[in-house]
Protein backbone atom coordinates (compact mmCIF):
# COMPACT_ATOMS: atom_id res chain seq x y z
CA UNK A 1 0.00 0.00 0.00
CA UNK A 2 1.62 3.55 -0.85
CA UNK A 3 1.02 6.37 1.46
CA UNK A 4 0.71 9.71 -0.07
CA UNK A 5 2.00 12.76 1.68
CA UNK A 6 -0.46 16.12 1.63
CA UNK A 7 1.29 19.70 2.16
CA UNK A 8 -0.38 21.65 5.06
CA UNK A 9 -2.75 23.70 2.90
CA UNK A 10 -3.76 20.47 0.75
CA UNK A 11 -4.11 18.22 4.10
CA UNK A 12 -6.07 21.83 5.79
CA UNK A 13 -8.06 21.69 2.60
CA UNK A 14 -9.47 18.24 2.57
CA UNK A 15 -10.43 18.03 5.85
CA UNK A 16 -12.33 21.02 5.66
CA UNK A 17 -14.02 19.81 2.21
CA UNK A 18 -14.08 16.47 2.81
CA UNK A 19 -13.19 13.76 1.33
CA UNK A 20 -13.97 14.08 -2.21
CA UNK A 21 -11.12 17.08 -2.58
CA UNK A 22 -8.14 14.29 -0.84
CA UNK A 23 -9.53 11.69 -3.01
CA UNK A 24 -9.48 14.23 -6.49
CA UNK A 25 -5.84 15.24 -5.45
CA UNK A 26 -4.66 11.46 -5.41
CA UNK A 27 -5.20 10.99 -8.59
CA UNK A 28 -2.94 13.53 -9.51
CA UNK A 29 0.57 13.52 -9.82
CA UNK A 30 2.60 14.26 -7.16
CA UNK A 31 3.72 17.71 -8.26
CA UNK A 32 -0.08 18.94 -9.12
CA UNK A 33 -1.86 17.96 -5.90
CA UNK A 34 -1.95 20.30 -3.92
CA UNK A 35 -2.95 22.98 -6.66
CA UNK A 36 -5.65 20.56 -7.52
CA UNK A 37 -7.17 20.17 -4.17
CA UNK A 38 -7.05 23.52 -3.65
CA UNK A 39 -8.32 24.33 -7.11
CA UNK A 40 -11.50 21.99 -5.82
CA UNK A 41 -11.81 23.45 -2.27
CA UNK A 42 -12.26 27.18 -4.14
CA UNK A 43 -15.06 25.98 -6.23
CA UNK A 44 -16.68 24.31 -3.15
CA UNK A 45 -16.18 26.90 -0.75
CA UNK A 46 -17.94 29.16 -4.14
CA UNK A 47 -20.87 27.01 -3.95
CA UNK A 48 -21.60 26.98 -0.17
CA UNK A 49 -21.91 30.85 -0.47
CA UNK A 50 -24.37 30.75 -3.41
CA UNK A 51 -25.93 28.06 -1.32
CA UNK A 52 -25.92 30.06 1.65
CA UNK A 53 -26.98 33.08 -0.35
CA UNK A 54 -29.86 31.54 -2.14
CA UNK A 55 -31.02 30.52 1.80
CA UNK A 56 -31.14 33.88 3.05
CA UNK A 57 -32.81 35.45 -0.63
CA UNK A 58 -35.68 32.78 0.08
CA UNK A 59 -35.75 34.44 3.91
CA UNK A 60 -35.49 38.24 2.12
CA UNK A 61 -32.70 38.71 3.99
CA UNK A 62 -31.48 40.68 0.57
CA UNK A 63 -28.20 42.59 1.82
CA UNK A 64 -27.08 39.68 3.39
CA UNK A 65 -27.51 37.43 0.49
CA UNK A 66 -26.02 39.83 -1.87
CA UNK A 67 -22.97 39.69 0.83
CA UNK A 68 -22.92 35.82 0.00
CA UNK A 69 -23.39 35.82 -3.73
CA UNK A 70 -20.35 38.92 -3.73
CA UNK A 71 -17.78 36.45 -1.84
CA UNK A 72 -18.56 33.50 -4.38
CA UNK A 73 -18.17 36.05 -7.28
CA UNK A 74 -14.56 37.05 -6.02
CA UNK A 75 -13.92 33.79 -5.22
CA UNK A 76 -14.70 32.40 -9.03
CA UNK A 77 -12.91 35.49 -10.50
CA UNK A 78 -9.56 34.44 -8.48
CA UNK A 79 -10.21 31.15 -10.15
CA UNK A 80 -10.67 32.82 -13.63
CA UNK A 81 -14.21 32.81 -14.10
CA UNK A 82 -16.53 34.69 -15.27
CA UNK A 83 -18.80 34.83 -12.46
CA UNK A 84 -22.51 34.72 -13.98
CA UNK A 85 -23.87 32.41 -11.70
CA UNK A 86 -23.13 34.64 -8.53
CA UNK A 87 -24.04 37.98 -10.35
CA UNK A 88 -27.52 36.79 -11.88
CA UNK A 89 -28.29 36.43 -8.29
CA UNK A 90 -27.07 39.71 -6.84
CA UNK A 91 -29.05 41.49 -9.31
CA UNK A 92 -31.89 39.11 -9.29
CA UNK A 93 -31.59 40.16 -4.78
CA UNK A 94 -31.98 43.41 -5.95
CA UNK A 95 -35.09 42.98 -8.57
CA UNK A 96 -37.37 41.81 -5.73
CA UNK A 97 -36.11 44.84 -3.51
CA UNK A 98 -37.43 47.02 -6.45
CA UNK A 99 -33.91 48.41 -7.10
CA UNK A 100 -34.37 48.01 -10.90
CA UNK A 101 -31.69 49.99 -12.21
CA UNK A 102 -29.42 49.05 -9.59
CA UNK A 103 -30.00 45.20 -10.81
CA UNK A 104 -29.38 47.03 -14.53
CA UNK A 105 -26.16 48.11 -13.53
CA UNK A 106 -25.03 45.05 -12.03
CA UNK A 107 -25.79 42.94 -15.47
CA UNK A 108 -24.20 45.92 -17.34
CA UNK A 109 -21.01 45.22 -15.80
CA UNK A 110 -21.41 41.24 -15.70
CA UNK A 111 -21.87 42.23 -19.80
CA UNK A 112 -18.54 43.75 -20.16
CA UNK A 113 -16.84 41.52 -17.81
CA UNK A 114 -17.89 38.98 -20.00
CA UNK A 115 -17.08 40.87 -23.41
CA UNK A 116 -13.43 41.19 -21.80
CA UNK A 117 -13.04 37.64 -21.26
CA UNK A 118 -14.75 36.69 -24.93
CA UNK A 119 -17.88 34.84 -22.92
CA UNK A 120 -20.12 35.91 -26.06
CA UNK A 121 -23.24 33.66 -24.41
CA UNK A 122 -22.77 35.50 -20.69
CA UNK A 123 -22.28 38.87 -22.13
CA UNK A 124 -25.79 37.98 -24.15
CA UNK A 125 -27.71 36.54 -21.31
CA UNK A 126 -26.38 39.79 -19.03
CA UNK A 127 -27.52 42.22 -21.93
CA UNK A 128 -30.75 40.70 -22.76
CA UNK A 129 -31.78 40.29 -18.73
CA UNK A 130 -30.28 44.20 -18.55
CA UNK A 131 -32.51 44.92 -21.11
CA UNK A 132 -35.56 43.48 -19.78
CA UNK A 133 -35.17 45.03 -16.31
CA UNK A 134 -34.94 47.93 -17.81
CA UNK A 135 -37.88 47.76 -19.92
CA UNK A 136 -39.76 46.37 -16.61
CA UNK A 137 -38.86 49.22 -14.85
CA UNK A 138 -40.08 51.93 -17.44
CA UNK A 139 -43.26 50.12 -17.63
CA UNK A 140 -43.89 50.55 -13.65
CA UNK A 141 -42.32 54.50 -13.93
CA UNK A 142 -41.53 57.29 -16.30
CA UNK A 143 -38.39 56.66 -18.32
CA UNK A 144 -37.22 59.39 -20.26
CA UNK A 145 -35.11 58.29 -23.10
CA UNK A 146 -35.85 54.75 -21.57
CA UNK A 147 -37.25 53.07 -24.63
CA UNK A 148 -34.70 54.50 -27.13
CA UNK A 149 -32.15 52.92 -24.60
CA UNK A 150 -34.14 49.87 -25.31
CA UNK A 151 -33.77 49.55 -28.86
CA UNK A 152 -30.36 50.27 -28.89
CA UNK A 153 -30.20 47.33 -26.26
CA UNK A 154 -31.93 45.06 -28.42
CA UNK A 155 -29.72 46.21 -31.32
CA UNK A 156 -26.42 44.92 -29.36
CA UNK A 157 -28.13 41.96 -28.82
CA UNK A 158 -29.09 41.35 -32.29
CA UNK A 159 -25.14 41.84 -32.52
CA UNK A 160 -24.20 39.47 -30.49
CA UNK A 161 -26.56 36.69 -31.44
CA UNK A 162 -25.22 36.97 -34.91
CA UNK A 163 -21.63 36.54 -33.70
CA UNK A 164 -19.35 33.60 -35.14
CA UNK A 165 -18.50 32.81 -31.73
CA UNK A 166 -21.98 31.73 -30.63
CA UNK A 167 -22.68 28.22 -31.03
CA UNK A 168 -26.02 27.39 -32.85
CA UNK A 169 -27.72 25.67 -30.01
CA UNK A 170 -27.31 28.50 -27.31
CA UNK A 171 -27.93 31.37 -30.21
CA UNK A 172 -31.03 29.57 -30.75
CA UNK A 173 -32.24 29.44 -27.35
CA UNK A 174 -31.12 32.86 -26.67
CA UNK A 175 -32.52 34.51 -29.81
CA UNK A 176 -35.99 32.96 -28.49
CA UNK A 177 -35.38 33.76 -25.07
CA UNK A 178 -35.00 37.83 -26.10
CA UNK A 179 -37.77 37.43 -28.58
CA UNK A 180 -36.14 37.60 -32.24
CA UNK A 181 -36.34 34.88 -34.76
CA UNK A 182 -33.32 32.57 -34.72
CA UNK A 183 -34.31 32.62 -38.67
CA UNK A 184 -33.52 36.45 -39.11
CA UNK A 185 -30.54 35.92 -36.62
CA UNK A 186 -28.80 32.79 -38.87
CA UNK A 187 -29.64 34.97 -41.37
CA UNK A 188 -27.31 37.81 -39.85
CA UNK A 189 -24.62 35.24 -39.34
CA UNK A 190 -24.98 34.00 -42.25
CA UNK A 191 -24.00 37.38 -44.20
CA UNK A 192 -20.94 38.13 -41.64
CA UNK A 193 -19.59 35.24 -42.67
CA UNK A 194 -20.18 35.85 -45.98
CA UNK A 195 -18.82 39.24 -45.62
CA UNK A 196 -15.47 38.05 -43.80
CA UNK A 197 -14.63 35.46 -46.36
Amino acid sequence: MELRTFSGAALAAALLFGYTAMNAAAQVPAGAQEETVLQEAADIHADIHIAKGDELLLARKYARARKEYQEAAKLMRADGIVPEDAVQRIARSLYYERKHRSAVSVLDGLAKEAAQAGEVAIQTRALANATWLLWFDCTQRRCPGGKLEIQNRQRQIERLLSSPYLDDGERRKLAVRVGVSPDVVMLAKAKRTRVRA
